[in-house]
């Protein structure tokens, strides 16, 4: 009975203690990966670190300043640069791509949190600004959110924080304990510390004008439902839902790839 005890003991203290590295499996790139960026593409290092890369930026077609600013945020075991083959098509004349690294993921140091993903967002902004010559707000203003599963949630805290012009989510959960409490059920679901909540976010965004907002989820998702995408939809009064048919939730981007440019497309 003890050894029953003890043993259920280490197993929620392993849940408690190692529950971010179940949420953010924080890959790394190749050796070669960042030696050879392909045309258009730039690195945008942290100027108190340079080893560490806060994000990438596509400039618009007709380079300068964009007159509008795509924020792409990646799932939890995404690394920025895999956006980029998918959004380049869509880089036409005036409108720019920044591809935001998550800290502890690719070659930007830190370790991810809520928190630490929303500072590492609002310094990626600064330092592209800063590259641009303009300041970090007149980028927000120009500024709409791409986020995926994980990704969602950093574009939503972003979002409800900064002026947005429109917003795209694919594959989004309620709230990271209502993922936690799936995953695991209840009583250890409130163990959880990184309580992302997008319910939360999208009425505080909701609260100042909610901009054009879209939200798109693989009918055969099985990891987050469905039915989490329709609940934040329906927060979220005017904003548009689709089921992507046939799309499970590690392929729902590739499978809505066209769906995608022409919302990248719309004024």
């Amino acid at each position: 009975m003890v050894g029953i005890a003890l043993a259920a003991a280490l197993g929620v203290a392993a849940l408690w203690l190692f529950q971010g590295r179940l949420i953010y499996p924080a890959p790394h790139y190749r050796a070669d990966a960042l030696a050879s960026l392909p045309p258009g593409l730039t690195a945008l290092r942290d100027p108190a670190a340079p080893s560490s890369i806060l994000g990438f930026y596509r400039a618009p077609l007709d380079g300068g300043v964009p007159q509008k600013l795509w924020l792409t945020f990646g799932g939890n075991g995404d690394l920025a640069l895999r956006w980029d083959e998918l959004i380049a098509p869509s880089a036409t004349r005036g409108v720019g791509f920044l591809l935001v690294e998550y800290p502890g993921y690719g070659a930007r140091a830190g370790t991810p949190s809520p928190e630490s993903l929303l500072s590492g967002t609002e310094a990626t902004v600064q330092a592209l600004a800063q590259r641009l010559g303009v300041s970090a707000s007149e980028l927000w203003d120009r500024s709409s959110v791409l986020g995926y599963s994980l990704g969602s949630a950093a574009a939503l805290q972003y979002a409800a924080l900064h002026p947005v012009r429109r917003i795209i989510l694919f594959a989004p959960f309620t709230s990271m304990l209502d993922m936690a409490r799936q995953v695991v059920g209840s009583p250890l679901c409130y163990l959880l510390t990184h309580r992302y909540d997008n319910v939360a976010a999208l009425r505080a965004i909701q609260a100042k004008g909610l901009p054009p907002l879209t939200i798109l989820h693989g009918a055969q998702d099985s990891l987050i439902p469905p039915r989490m995408g329709q609940a934040l939809a329906r927060v979220a009064p005017g904003s548009h839902f689709e089921l992507v048919p046939g799309a499970e939730h590690g392929d729902v981007i590739d499978v809505a790839a066209p769906r995608l440019r022409l919302l990248l497309a719309e004024p």
